[in-house]
């Protein structure tokens, strides 16, 4: 479930066309092949891959890990939200904070954060939602 070394054909040039693709990338986990998605779901806990990971949008996903396990690992988890299986994770993508994002926007910003909300709503109805039923 890692990769390691260098990235060979045909996976180098599908690579370069996914991260020059207008289309946003939903990537689960990152496993250090040079995709850079918009949205990043790190299952279990952020690997360390993800402290390079820039997109706007990390979501937490599964609530797999007990408070027990958290400490002998030396994690800082946020809390999921109710029965939840995914929480957004704002600023740096491993400081375990779900607390949301603040201050002003331009309007670059502003239409940023718009496609962000949308897809985040997506995300909760097609995804989360679907795997529940």
């Amino acid at each position: 479930f890692s990769f390691s070394g260098e990235v060979r054909q045909p996976f180098r040039s599908a690579i370069q066309a996914l991260n020059d693709t207008k289309i946003p990338i939903v990537s689960g986990n990152l496993d250090g092949a040079g995709i850079r998605p918009t949205m990043l779901v790190s299952l279990t806990a952020p690997k360390e891959g993800a402290i390079d990971f820039t997109g706007p949008y990390h979501y937490l996903g599964g609530r797999f890990i007990s408070k027990k396990m958290e400490s002998k690992w030396g994690l800082s988890l946020p809390d999921f939200p109710g029965t939840d299986q995914c929480v957004k994770l704002n600023g740096h993508p491993n400081e375990g904070s779900g607390a949301a994002a603040t201050g002003s926007a331009t309007t670059s910003e502003a239409k940023k954060q718009d496609v962000g909300a949308k897809m985040d709503k997506h995300f909760m109805k097609n995804v989360v939602s679907q795997s529940l039923a």
